[in-house]
């Protein structure tokens, strides 16, 4: 037994049916005194032993009594911030785990949040308070942060990416923290092709691809609308040396309109063409080059033949006026001419308007 604790002894007598007079003695009331009912009280440390007699019949037992186990540690679970108006309850371990001990509760400040005996934290105004938890050898202090509210600062969420015309989905949202409750918005690129509802629901209205926008406090996110292709105004261009081309997009020149619309620019060979930030290619020797149009998520390339001789323009118009020998046309003459400037390179005819070069690129 530990000092200062008690147990109630609990004799059997027998045969069943007596009803003797039972005496409890202890060996050392100092140690361990009992009383006429038979509860025994650890008084200190020690051994002693404990009497019971009934019509000349003894039975004993030893008693040890040691000191008290006193808690070394309190041990917490608890949520370090909490919304005005909200309350939580903490449940301390104490250990070792044997230990036993009275715990009390008390808050530095009564304004922000408040304790009970139940160490129920209840809290009342925006601010910091410390919550102390304490036994008669240990005290744990914990901070509670109060606020207004707790912002969002993460948004994630589960969507079918292709639907069909005519048809609806909810977006499914999980918000950051989980104790975050912000006001939630949703809007769309493009309304003609799909809409969203104050309550996430989507519904496609006309083919096409468009972003979703969902935002709330600080936050905001896209759902991802992939690069379908990059359109420029000219992707075969013929110059001298000296010259200077800027490539020109279409308006948009990424599709869809809500992909990312920012352009970088390189070239293959600086050598014979060099391209600025802005996409002005300047031809410095004869030669081909290619120069890649790119938002990071896709790109085009725009063949640059740097000559001595014409330049495409000067083909397409010499090849126009020219009267066509008999089954032949002006495409025919053009990709004879530009065979010639390209020294070589391979030149297929589609029909009798567009002159295909190297199988990908129409003139």
């Amino acid at each position: 037994m530990e000092v200062g604790t008690s147990q109630m002894l609990s004799p059997t007598v027998l045969p069943i049916g007596a009803a003797p007079d039972i005496r409890y003695s202890s060996a050392n009331p100092r140690i361990a005194e009992i009383n006429a009912f038979g509860r025994v009280t650890a008084i200190s440390t020690g051994i002693t032993t404990i009497t019971i007699s009934a019509d000349g019949v003894r039975a004993q037992t030893i008693v040890t009594v040691i000191d008290e186990t006193k808690v070394t540690e309190i041990d917490l679970d608890y949520k370090e911030t909490m919304l005005v108006g909200t309350s939580q309850v903490i449940f301390p371990s104490l250990l070792p785990a044997e230990a036993t001990a009275d715990i009390f509760y008390s808050s530095s400040d009564t304004k922000v949040a408040v304790v009970n005996i139940f160490c129920r934290i209840t809290a009342l105004s925006s601010g910091e308070a410390t919550i102390t938890i304490a036994s008669d050898t240990v005290k744990m202090p914990i901070i509670i942060t109060v606020i207004d509210e707790i912002k969002a600062t993460g948004i994630d969420f589960d969507y079918n990416d292709i639907m069909t015309v005519g048809t609806s989905q909810i977006l499914s949202l999980t918000v950051l923290p989980a104790e975050a409750v912000p006001k939630i918005t949703y809007s769309s690129v493009a309304p003609g092709i799909a809409e969203v509802n104050d309550f996430g629901r989507t519904t496609a209205i006309s083919s096409g691809t468009t972003a979703i926008t969902i935002s709330t406090d600080d936050v905001e996110k896209h759902i991802y609308v992939a690069t379908e292709r990059i359109d420029v105004a000219d992707i075969f261009i013929t110059m001298q040396p000296s010259n200077a081309y800027e490539i020109i997009p279409s308006v948009p020149s990424v599709f869809p309109e809500n992909a990312d619309q920012n352009m970088t620019f390189i070239s293959t060979n600086d050598n014979i063409a060099s391209v600025n930030e802005n996409g002005v290619v300047t031809a410095h020797s004869p030669g081909r080059a290619s120069i890649i149009a790119s938002n990071f998520d896709s790109s085009t390339a725009i063949t640059i033949v740097v000559n001595e001789g014409s330049t495409l323009s000067d083909m397409k118009d010499e090849a126009i006026a020219q009267d066509p020998p008999q089954g032949k046309s002006n495409s025919h003459i053009l990709a004879s001419q530009i065979h010639e400037a390209l020294e070589g390179a391979t030149i297929s005819v589609n029909g009798s308007d567009y002159t295909q070069l190297n199988a990908d690129v129409v003139i």
